[in-house]
């Protein structure tokens, strides 16, 4: 019973929390979406390079079920810092990996991706701008990509 008041509580939360995400996507013009997506690709290459392909996020988390909790608790300290640019790019995987385990989340996360997708072609004028502002280079190998259940229109 306490178990199903928890994920009641934390999936009405995290809704909040895409959906809050998602409309401050949807007022971005498409070079603050391209810095976004740019932010997310480089965050989501060095997670690939510790062994998890967040394109796949099934497997993600059959691999480690606890992806989401870590990568919201690296969030939280991001936050803290005032790293906004790194906060972006994480978010973005936090919520895919939630979506893609809640489907009451599902359609939120295509929300989401859509409007990432208005972004793709400003990825490296928005990987520029981010080492401008932060020195960081950015690595932005395969921005162009949907992880898988999150396609904007699905078949």
């Amino acid at each position: 019973m306490l178990e199903r008041m928890f994920n009641s509580w934390a999936g009405k939360r995290q809704a909040k929390e895409i959906r809050a995400f998602v409309e401050n996507l949807r007022v971005m013009d498409g070079d603050e979406l391209g810095m976004v997506v740019a932010c997310a690709t480089d965050c989501r290459n060095r997670i690939g390079d510790k062994g998890f392909n967040l394109l796949e996020p099934a497997l993600c988390r059959a691999k480690d079920p606890m992806i989401a909790f870590q990568l919201s608790s690296e969030l939280n300290a991001l936050q803290r810092a005032g790293n906004s640019l790194q906060v972006a790019g994480l978010m973005v995987w936090v919520h895919t990996l939630r979506a893609t385990d809640r489907l009451e989340l599902r359609s939120h996360g295509r929300n989401m991706w859509r409007e990432l997708s208005r972004g793709f072609p400003h990825v490296e004028d928005g990987a520029i701008g981010a080492r401008l502002m932060t020195g960081m280079r950015l690595d932005t190998r395969g921005s162009d990509q949907f992880p898988s259940g999150l396609t904007p229109d699905p078949l």
